[in-house]
């Protein structure tokens, strides 16, 4: 199983910045991108001057994370979700969607879209089922690439193992691949081959 680690998302910061600008394009809205500690690993519009800092506590960010749930806010500042946000007095926001990241059972993220006119928050309120809809699928994406980076990485680490394994064995082995290409051999074998080591 793989394990995904908290830096996973900040690793992955530019193929998720390449999906919040294309869900900003699509959308005509502001993307941000945090990851499980809440630290922000992509964004478009005012959020790409904050990236790499923490989402304020207390946000719907946080609530989407605890909960698991997509969180919805059509008035912020004046709903009970907003309260205890410590960004509450200097947000500029007219409207947010927050849509957790899962993996595996676990939220590692959170996606949200986020209005700043009267104007774009109207247009999300109007079909704003619609816009869940699509930005739950691009958590899913999200997740699918962190899924995949996880067993990229467990696979590299792995490989590594192995081949310490066969860098310590005394007699000489080589691997080879199904074209009988060498892909690996240890230090005994290049030198009873008098071929560089690798």
């Amino acid at each position: 199983r793989c394990i995904l680690q908290t830096q996973d998302l900040l690793e992955m910061r530019d193929s998720i910045q390449q999906i919040a600008d294309a869900v900003a394009a699509a959308m005509s809205v502001d993307v941000t991108v945090a990851d499980s500690a809440l630290v922000r690993v992509a964004g478009t519009g005012p959020f790409s001057d904050s990236l790499h800092t923490r989402v304020p506590r207390g946000s719907v960010f946080q609530k989407a994370l605890t909960s698991g749930e997509t969180v919805l806010v059509d008035n912020p500042r004046d709903i009970e979700a907003c309260v205890s946000c410590e960004g509450r007095v200097d947000c500029r926001e007219t409207f947010q969607i927050c849509t957790p990241i899962k993996l595996g059972g676990l939220c590692i993220g959170v996606l949200a879209i986020v209005a700043f006119t009267t104007e774009q928050r109207d247009r999300l309120m109007e079909r704003h089922s619609s816009y869940v809809s699509f930005l739950e699928r691009m958590a899913e994406l999200i997740a699918s690439k962190a899924a995949e980076a996880a067993l990229i990485r467990n696979i590299e680490a792995r490989t590594s193992e192995l081949e310490a394994v066969i860098d310590s064995i005394q007699q000489g082995v080589i691997c080879v691949d199904r074209n009988c290409r060498i892909r690996h051999m240890n230090a005994r074998a290049s030198r009873l081959l008098e071929l560089p080591p690798g």
